[in-house]
């Protein structure tokens, strides 16, 4: 449980923080997290209301989330950026989405940029340049969420 504990307390720390904490965050943060405890803390924080975006903008100064490419931690890290309204974040998890070929990626990522109304036509415009080099459940499944099912 200690290792999860590092993990809750350092979400509790984001979701509860005011604009003027952030200044309190800083890589030593996450100095001691191995991977697992990384994916865990981002998964916490997708259970939670979407963090403002001046969060996620700071998350990304002291963590530099955007320059990790395990899978599991950079899928989480582009579902909190596009849930907090980051456009700057758009092009990566699009970029994720059509690269990465499993379901379990490319289906949330998908759904999440359909739901921000600023990459909505985007994710859609691309999942149709990309749907034919999809697997076919994939393909069709996405389709859905997007209103695209032929």
């Amino acid at each position: 449980m200690t290792l999860s504990n590092a993990c809750v307390a350092l979400s509790q720390r984001w979701v509860q923080a005011k604009e003027s904490d952030l200044g309190s965050f800083s890589s030593a943060d996450l100095k001691e997290m191995s991977s697992h405890q990384l994916i865990e803390f981002l998964a916490l924080l997708l259970l939670e209301a979407p963090l403002p975006l001046s969060h996620v903008q700071r998350m990304q100064e002291v963590y530099d989330f955007n320059a990790i490419n395990n899978s599991e931690i950079r899928f989480r890290w582009l579902r909190l950026c596009i849930r907090s309204k980051w456009e700057a974040a758009i092009p990566l998890a699009l970029k994720m989405a059509t690269d990465q070929g499993r379901m379990k990626f490319t289906r949330p990522l998908f759904r999440d940029l359909y739901s921000f109304d600023k990459s909505r036509d985007l994710a859609v415009k691309t999942f149709l340049e990309h749907r034919a080099s999809m697997h076919p459940v994939t393909s069709m499944l996405v389709g859905k969420d997007l209103k695209q099912d032929q």
